[in-house]
């Protein structure tokens, strides 16, 4: 019988591709304190800090804010000159608005003439007319009971 001698089959650059694979398995499980930092990495990733350079003021923009402190919230104007003039006794700005009621209360004067003139003409009507009058009747009074309130004024009232 005849032994042969066993022969390195593994060629020498496949030897080393393993070699480097199991030495980058060995780095992977390393903790992060432990592994070396490059510093070509630091430098791709490093941002100078910002800046403040002071500038001027720009022109005012109109707008307003609320501040406060003191005795109670004040009103800022970043335009003085277009604050509002008038004042109450402990200098606080005063607004005046006037609701106009005038055009609700016509509607609601139309609607019950509405509904005085249909009762006249169903009062006065016979058979066929005197059911359709009697119905738009009906349409015309709950219309002027939901119009005829408080909470309808104020809710369709013009305010100036």
């Amino acid at each position: 019988m005849q032994i042969h001698p066993v022969r390195n089959q593994i060629p020498t650059d496949l030897a080393a591709q393993q070699a480097q694979k199991a030495q980058e398995a060995r780095e992977a499980q390393r903790p992060l304190s432990e592994k070396p930092v490059e510093q070509a990495a630091k430098a791709a990733f490093y941002q100078a800090p910002d800046e403040y350079t002071p500038q001027a003021p720009a022109e005012a923009s109109g707008r307003y804010w609320m501040d406060p402190s003191g005795e109670g919230p004040k009103v800022n104007f970043d335009q003085p000159e277009k604050a509002p003039a008038s004042k109450d006794a402990k200098g606080k700005p005063v607004s005046v608005t006037t609701t106009d009621t005038d055009q609700v209360d016509r509607e609601i004067e139309r609607a019950r003439k509405k509904v005085e003139d249909l009762q006249n003409q169903a009062s006065q009507a016979q058979g066929p007319q005197r059911e359709r009058l009697e119905r738009q009747l009906k349409q015309a009074q709950s219309e002027l009971e939901r119009k005829d309130n408080d909470a309808y004024r104020r809710q369709h009232a013009k305010i100036s």
